[in-house]
């Protein structure tokens, strides 16, 4: 098994079915990490305004669905 640490990088699911490149941010508890990237034109499937763009969201995500980079 791999071991889990803020700072790894992963790919983040998002909405719409793509996924970007982010990080582990923090681990939440044995099952669930809290990961955070960098926004796009878009969060939670819908349009941001530009100045959140280029900033960061978060998306808590089970540790069975990680993807390490």
């Amino acid at each position: 098994m791999i071991a889990i640490k803020p700072g790894q990088k992963i790919m983040v699911p998002r909405t719409g079915g793509t996924k970007t490149e982010g990080w582990i941010l923090a681990i939440i508890d044995q099952d669930h990490i809290l990961a955070e990237f960098p926004l796009g034109e878009t969060y939670r499937g819908n349009e941001i305004p530009e100045e959140y763009r280029g900033k960061t969201g978060q998306k808590v995500l089970s540790k069975n669905e990680l993807e390490f980079i």
